[in-house]
């Protein structure tokens, strides 16, 4: 049984409506019927549906229950409003999105403390966050069966502290919690309270995604994106990176920011390798096999990136403003080295 409410619900006529399967309110906020979400999400109905929506008051998911928003914009209003859900145990409340849902107005001061489940295979951008600081996720699932996620502002080493392969290093500030559709490319934010700079040494080549395996942390492969997916450039204190593929969420139950070595200006020496901006071009000539050249100026913001895919030679227009750059150059070995450049 389905039923399209407009408004107008209240106490007297609440019972009735614990009768239905499912429930589809249109154009609707929160605080207007706060009565009715509270009482169903108590009382864990399984799935309530809605067209589009304006959260303006106090939204709670509990255990065992969903909200599923079907269609059209999910607008988070101003504080004092708050979305959360039950975030401990397998039966946890989730908020679900439609495959084409937009969200709308998610900021530290109102984001969904708690599970947000993406449908269909498009990229959407989970507005989760915890501990008053916003932590948004990107998923592109494989396959329409569900992508779910909830942030943790709890340091990842509670989870385990083992390292594996290239990684020397993790965050101290935040998890994820991404489970769903077994492929899926996905994407972490951070902002100035992650500690980026802290943890790659002011170095952003350095930072990786990093899953959990169940009995160590491992780089899942990723790039830092050039601006990010939530607006504006990437740099230390705001940005994103995104996995380079699918990636098998049943063989990882966690996922953090973590960091590798590379290599610093001084073992250029030894690397038989020549870069230099000139006249408007970056050129670089290397011994070994190119993977990726990544240039950053001073402030840590992606200026630009290139595949360079095997090659040993680099030549590119360079006509961005005069100063001093950083370039980075990863080698198919999986080497990084990093020169510092003045365009003049």
């Amino acid at each position: 049984m389905n039923y399209n409410v407009h408004m107008g619900l209240n106490k007297y006529n609440l019972i009735q409506f614990f009768m239905l399967e499912k429930i589809t309110f249109n154009h609707c906020s929160i605080n207007k019927i706060s009565f009715l979400m509270k009482a169903f999400m108590l009382l864990g109905f399984v799935q309530m549906n809605y067209a589009q929506m304006a959260n303006n008051g106090a939204l709670y998911i509990a255990d065992n229950a969903t909200f599923f928003l079907a269609s059209g914009n999910l607008t988070f209003g101003p504080a004092p409003a708050t979305t959360a859900t039950t975030k401990s145990g397998l039966n946890h409340g989730v908020l679900t999105l439609g495959e084409m849902v937009t969200t709308t107005g998610a900021s530290n001061s109102h984001f969904v403390n708690g599970y947000v489940r993406a449908m269909g295979t498009t990229a959407q951008v989970l507005p989760i966050g915890d501990a008053g600081t916003i932590a948004r996720v990107r998923v592109v699932p494989s396959a329409n069966f569900g992508v779910e996620a909830a942030a943790f502002k709890t340091n990842p080493s509670t989870i385990g502290t083992a390292l594996s392969g290239v990684v020397t290093d993790i965050s101290d500030v935040e998890y994820w919690d991404i489970n769903g559709t077994p492929t899926t490319v996905i994407s972490l934010s951070w902002s100035a309270g992650s500690g980026v700079s802290a943890l790659t040494e002011a170095d952003l080549n350095k930072l990786l995604i990093v899953g959990w395996n169940g009995s160590a942390w491992v780089e899942i492969p990723a790039t830092v994106d050039v601006n990010a997916f939530f607006g504006g450039a990437s740099s230390f204190t705001s940005g994103s990176i995104t996995t380079g593929g699918g990636v098998d969420l049943t063989a990882f139950s966690e996922f953090t920011l973590g960091a590798k070595n590379t290599l610093s200006s001084n073992d250029f020496a030894n690397s038989n390798l020549f870069a230099t901006i000139n006249n408007d071009a970056l050129q670089i000539e290397a011994a070994t096999e190119m993977k990726n050249v990544t240039v950053y100026d001073l402030t840590g913001r992606v200026v630009a990136r290139y595949g360079v895919n095997g090659e040993t030679t680099l030549n590119k227009d360079f006509s961005h403003a005069s100063g001093v750059y950083l370039v980075q150059i990863e080698l198919e070995s999986g080497a990084v080295l990093t020169k510092k450049l003045i365009n003049q």
